[in-house]
């Protein structure tokens, strides 16, 4: 059984300018604000690396995502990361909150407790986004590659994933390309 399945999706290729000079696309935050602001409410998008498309992939993908199919995205899962002085920690909580209600309780923590026994114990291997659509109930993660390649961490996340879920289509693996 594989442990993911691939798909493909295209983006303008202004978007890249964009994000470089500014940290963000701005027809993002006017369609979406909702996806690219931080609780404190400062954008997520703007990173301390104006100039480089670091972030680029898996915000796009949250975009698209939400635009093309309805799906509500959230990202630095930090699943591994139970230490409890995190400095992105309420950040942190609250994508556990939605990832629980989305798919349940029992699923989320089975999930957890799999990934700490396996020695993970940071976000390191995690897939970028956990999606749900709001109306149909459907979930998965989603991890966005631009010109890099799978990790080993990350096959390994993946893996211990369908393991435990038994539904590689829980994991998709988005190709982002240029229009």
């Amino acid at each position: 059984m594989p442990l993911f399945q691939e798909a493909r999706i295209e983006y303008p290729a202004a978007w890249e300018t964009e994000y470089c000079e500014t940290g963000t696309v701005a027809q993002w935050f006017s369609k979406f604000p909702d996806l690219f602001y931080s609780g404190s409410g400062s954008p997520t998008g703007i990173s301390g690396r104006l100039g480089t498309l670091d972030l680029f992939a898996q915000h796009a993908l949250m975009y698209l995502l939400r635009q093309q199919l309805g799906m509500k995205s959230v990202t630095w899962l930090c699943l591994a990361d139970t230490t409890k002085n995190s400095k992105n920690r309420d950040r942190t909580m609250a994508a556990w909150a939605q990832m629980r209600e989305q798919m349940g309780a029992a699923t989320f923590e089975s999930l957890q407790s799999n990934l700490l026994s396996s020695g993970f114990t940071s976000f390191k291997g995690e897939p970028d986004l956990f999606c749900w659509h709001p109306e149909n109930g459907t979930w998965f993660f989603a991890e966005a590659k631009r010109k890099d390649k799978l990790l080993a961490t990350q096959l390994q996340w993946f893996e211990i994933c369908q393991q435990l879920l038994q539904a590689p289509e829980k994991i998709v693996v988005y190709s982002l390309s240029k229009a």
